[in-house]
């Protein structure tokens, strides 16, 4: 129901470009009717729709899904002469690789082998292997050699591997030393079932291994406080360093001493020492503990995260000399950031040089964005927030709208099929130049398909049109339950920005639904506490409904944390008890200072993005701009 009322909205919103055309209508209900037959495998009913889809851009998926319905009676060769005739459907991998499996499922070994092709997929890859056993290629050394290759594998293979694996132990290819390898990679990957399962094959000594790997990751500091060391060797020092390891992300303090203890002992490498201080060093400063920076400083050969990681552990706790020091141990590629040049220009000036920090801060608050602003806050003046319209180049706009890919990706956009849309624009464009990719914007803005719009025009490194990156979307549902949870509208537009760039029919990797990402439980707990139905999870794709209980579920974090729009802006994203978990527990903080030191590298960009949002769609909605230091007040310290 949800999916069709919006299709009605897209419709009638304009986005069918070319839909008073009767033809461009009859063709439209025409594959809609040939599609579901296509799917069933009708292809009589399909037929009927053959002349009126003459030349429309979605026909080849009829022949798609014909000839996946298919797959038993079509000859080899059949997939590869429809991707050489449609080359650039974004489906055509799915093709090839449903096309394999069936082959292998049917037998069809030479047929397989003859349309192979090496994707990156475990399953299809042992087929390969079988194909070749099944028709005399045993003795080429690719094979041996890519069978070896799927069994050094640190977690299970899919079934179609069986029969590899079963060659490789008939022929005497699987050794000890195979299976023992493949063991300690499973180890590694904390498969531990696997590595039971393995370790059976071997001797006493390596089922005591795994065992033993097993309560090291389990319980390290027990592991460790158990008397007596074995005989150095290359595979104990393996199970010490992924203990330590372990350990460091426990209790950082005990995994340095434990370290100290077995480096006279074990024979450890430089890089299994910088290994266990690194992480010891990055939890330390994720928990904000005193004693980070020096450690951070100890390890060598430090990478990205140490080197940041070096500025955030002296800014927790406003060492201002350390700050300086660790931004200029940056690279120059980093240490030029806006970010890290308003963390210096903070350093000077809290070391009483207010001259050299304010023409630092006035040369990063010329910019756009989150830096830029805080910056504008220290000097306190307005925001210098001047959106400029893109200019639309008319012959390169239709030039672009006439490929095929892009004709494939309107249609299935007013067809409401919104996934199948987005993988053809993303075909169209991938090949695109900077300008033509400004064009393509402008292109998707006109099909009012903000979110497209607004990911072409950041593909293209172009960030100067706030209109267009910022468009007001769902008014009605956003004022309204805004000002009923006594919420800031620019927050609530800020976060569904960041959350789905306005679509609807969003879903996340971890289940999250619709504009205002709701987990289900989150939305059914919510619509309990404010007494709503919500009949089913896909009831969160209806912009009316997730805008209802996102608003409410923010303004209950808000109410969590005394109205504080960074607490809630965290917590909407990380959770509030984590939220609880990060407060400082001695003095109060800045909050530029706190969301710099957020553990979770998402949950820091992301409220840095939600903070500058909310200033930009204060200016998009006409009133005035709220400074974000008005919505990022201290930190307070939490209750002992």
């Amino acid at each position: 129901m949800v999916q069709w009322i919006f299709r009605a909205a897209l419709i009638i919103a304009g986005i069918a470009v070319g839909s008073a055309h009767a033809d461009l209508a009859e063709q439209r209900a025409a594959f809609g009717e040939a599609l579901r037959a296509a799917k069933r495998g009708d292809v009589e009913a399909v037929d009927r729709h053959r002349e009126v889809l003459a030349g429309y851009p979605l026909a080849p998926y009829l022949d798609y899904y014909l000839l996946g319905n298919a797959f038993d009676r079509a000859a080899s060769g059949a997939v590869q002469d429809f991707i050489a005739r449609w080359s650039d459907l974004p489906v055509n991998e799915r093709l090839r690789r449903d096309w394999l499996r069936a082959l292998a499922h049917r037998g069809r070994w030479e047929d397989y082998l003859q349309d192979w092709h090496d994707p990156a997929d475990t399953t299809l890859r042992c087929h390969w292997v079988t194909a070749q056993l099944q028709t005399g290629g045993a003795d080429a050394p690719a094979v041996a050699t890519r069978a070896t290759e799927l069994w050094l594998a640190g977690r299970s293979q899919p079934d179609a591997c069986d029969p590899v694996f079963a060659w490789l132990e008939a022929s005497g290819r699987l050794t000890p030393a195979l299976v023992q390898q493949r063991m300690e990679l499973a180890l590694e990957a904390r498969q531990y079932s696997l590595a039971g399962w393995l370790a059976r094959r071997l001797d006493d000594a390596d089922r005591e291994f795994v065992q033993r790997w097993r309560v090291m990751q389990h319980s390290p500091a027990r592991a460790f406080a158990v008397g007596g060391l074995p005989a150095d060797s290359a595979r104990e020092r393996r199970l010490l360093v992924a203990g330590l390891e372990r350990l460091a992300r426990i209790e950082p303090a005990a995994a340095r001493t434990q370290l100290q203890r077995l480096d006279g002992h074990f024979r450890f490498e430089p890089a299994d020492r910088t290994r266990v201080l690194r992480m010891a060093g990055l939890i330390a400063a994720q928990r904000h503990a005193p004693e980070a920076s020096a450690w951070l400083a100890a390890v060598d050969d430090a990478d990205f995260m140490v080197d940041e990681w070096r500025v955030r552990a002296a800014l927790r706790h406003r060492d201002w000399d350390g700050v300086r020091t660790a931004i200029a141990q940056l690279p120059d590629n980093v240490r030029g950031q806006d970010g890290w040049r308003y963390w210096d220009a903070r350093a000077v000036e809290q070391a009483g040089d207010s001259v050299a920090s304010r023409e630092a801060y006035e040369a990063i608050a010329t910019g756009h964005g989150y830096h830029a602003w805080l910056a504008a806050d220290r000097l306190d003046r307005p925001y210098a927030i001047q959106g400029e319209l893109t200019e639309a180049d008319e012959p390169t706009i239709d030039a672009i709208a006439e490929r095929l890919p892009v004709r494939r990706a309107r249609e299935f956009l007013a067809l409401g099929m919104l996934p199948e849309a987005r993988a053809e624009w993303a075909g169209a464009i991938g090949g695109m130049s900077v300008d033509e990719l400004v064009q393509a914007a402008l292109l998707a803005e006109r099909w009012q398909w903000h979110a497209q719009a607004i990911a072409t025009l950041g593909r293209a490194g172009r960030y100067e049109d706030l209109a267009l990156r910022y468009p007001i979307l769902f008014q009605r549902q956003i004022a309204a339950n805004a000002l009923d949870n006594g919420v800031d509208a620019s927050l609530v537009y800020s976060l569904v920005r960041s959350e789905s760039l306005f679509m609807p029919d969003a879903r996340s990797g971890a289940g999250a639904l619709g504009l205002m990402q709701l987990m289900p439980g989150t939305g059914r707990e919510v619509a309990r506490r404010i007494g709503m139905q919500l009949p089913s999870n896909s009831a969160l794709l209806d912009p009316d409904t997730n805008v209802k209980l996102g608003s409410a579920y923010l303004g209950s974090v808000l109410s969590r944390f005394g109205q504080h729009e960074v607490l809630a802006t965290a917590a909407y994203n990380a959770g509030p008890h984590r939220v609880e978990r990060w407060l400082p527990h001695s003095n109060a903080l800045p909050a530029d200072i706190w969301v710099e030191t957020i553990p979770f590298h998402e949950t820091r960009g992301y409220v840095r993005q939600v903070m500058a949002g909310a200033a930009i769609f204060d200016w998009r909605l006409g009133q005035e701009v709220r400074p974000l230091s008005s919505r990022m007040r201290d930190i307070p310290a939490v209750a002992e």
